[in-house]
């Protein structure tokens, strides 16, 4: 699995980014690669993870925008570190707290 992170570049460049990390982590190891991008605040909004040079030439990845999500759909993964990024996603301080509460009380 390859996790990408960016907060600045534009859709088509990390495209093409995507492209040579798959394919040199793919030839590396030899094995499947599968591939996330996680982009911060406005970053990558032309992005849909499906890129396209000619009829033969097509790459996937998966596209997460953080600023999209709700603080309930990283508390819904029941996993530290993601429920950790809740402070990039446009939720209100407050509903991250209440959520929070409750990931505390399900315990």
């Amino acid at each position: 699995m390859h996790l990408e992170f960016e907060a600045h570049v534009s859709a088509e460049v990390m495209a093409f980014r995507m492209l040579e990390y798959r394919s040199r982590l793919a030839y590396t190891y030899r094995k499947p690669v599968y591939s996330i991008i996680l982009y911060i605040g406005s970053a990558g909004r032309g992005d849909s993870g499906q890129h396209w040079l000619s009829d033969s030439m097509m790459w996937r990845y998966e596209v997460i925008r953080l600023e999209d999500m709700s603080s309930d759909t990283l508390l819904a993964t029941d996993n530290l570190p993601v429920i950790a990024m809740m402070g990039l996603t446009k939720q209100a301080p407050q509903d991250m707290l209440q959520g929070l509460d409750k990931l505390e009380t399900r315990d």
